[in-house]
Parts: structure tokens; C-alpha cells; sequence
């Protein structure tokens, strides 16, 4: 049985899938108080793929990250948890800073606006200040941890559920064409 018509509907799941898991992460959320978007260099959301695959009679839609971003995306989707405050995450930080590099060159590339912590004034990026910016930032994400976004559970149930029923009608055409061929 050849399934053609299950086979484009599943193809079309995927493709609507990735597209809605790379939407997730480019929301700005309020987490914490704070407006957080997940999107920092464009890596994660292009690692996303979709891959359907078949055996026998079965059809399955596998969603995943891939490239360099698949070293960090289930951190991502899945939260860490802090040393002093648990998200629910899957994984927890065990020491007092995370990557600082990671940290001071998120910092460099992304529009941070740096600022005092006592006056609350903006600070121009000098060295000093982003070197005290990242030990900032960077201690503070191991005490508070990372809340998930499930950007590919989300994605994929979202395009799920736009072609559940393309998905149900392709089955049944493409039973009736095999029950009918010559």
C-alpha cells in the first residue's frame, strides 16, 4: 500500500509544525515580571526538522533540533532549574555561574542595555561594564534557573491539530484506493 495522500498530509504537518515551533520561540513571553523571547542568534529555530517515517502501517511525524543548536535546545524546551529556585525544569545547574563566555558574547551581540544596579542608569558598554554585567547575569541565571517553553511540543500539536482531519480523509481515500485496485 502506497499511502500517497497520508503521506503529503503528514508532510504538510511537519512543514506547519517547524514553522509554528520556530514562531514559539520568537514570542516575547513575561516570565518573572520580565518580557523574555528565546531567540538570541537565530541558531535554535533553523536547526529545527521534521521527519516522517513509516513502517508498515505506521506513520509517525519525529520533531527535532539538529546543527549546533541541538546541543542546548532541550534546555530550552524543557527549563533548568536553579540552584536556589526550581522551574520544573528537566536539568538543574549545579554550579554558582553558568557559561560566562556564552554570557559575555550574548551580551555583545544582542541590544542589552546595561545599567547600574543601585541608580538604574544606563551604562555604556565599556569592558568593565560588560565584564560586570556577565558576572551579573550569569549568577544570577544559576540561582534562578531557566523556565522551559516547549516551542516543539507546541509547534507540532498546534499543526496537528490544523490537520487532524485532512489527515483522518487521506487515510480513508487511500484505504479505498488500495481496496479498489486492480
Amino acid at each position: 500500500m502506497i499511502f500517497t495522500q497520508t503521506n503529503k498530509v503528514l508532510n504538510e504537518w511537519g512543514r506547519l509544525g517547524v514553522e509554528r515551533s520556530q514562531f514559539e520561540l520568537k514570542i516575547t513571553r513575561t516570565i518573572r515580571g520580565r518580557k523574555v523571547s528565546r531567540m538570541a542568534s537565530g541558531n535554535l529555530a533553523k536547526g529545527i526538522y521534521y521527519q516522517v517515517l513509516r513502517q508498515k502501517r505506521d506513520f509517525a511525524v519525529k520533531f527535532g533540533v539538529q546543527g549546533i543548536a541541538s546541543k542546548y535546545s532541550s534546555f530550552i524546551h524543557d527549563g533548568v532549574n536553579g540552584t536556589e529556585v526550581n522551574v520544573g525544569g528537566a536539568y538543574s545547574f549545579k554550579k554558582k555561574f553558568v557559561n560566562m563566555d556564552a554570557i559575555r558574547k550574548w551580551i555583545i551581540a544582542k541590544p542589552v542595555a546595561l545599567r547600574d544596579p543601585k541608580t538604574g542608569a544606563f551604562l555604556s558598554k565599556t569592558e568593565e561594564n560588560i565584564n560586570r554585567a556577565t558576572y551579573m547575569i550569569s549568577r544570577s541565571i544559576a540561582k534562578k534557573g531557566i523556565v522551559g517553553v516547549p516551542f516543539i511540543d507546541a509547534g507540532s500539536e498546534w499543526a496537528f491539530n490544523k490537520i487532524q482531519k485532512k489527515l483522518e480523509n487521506a487515510w480513508e481515500q487511500d484505504s479505498i484506493d488500495f481496496l479498489t485496485e486492480d
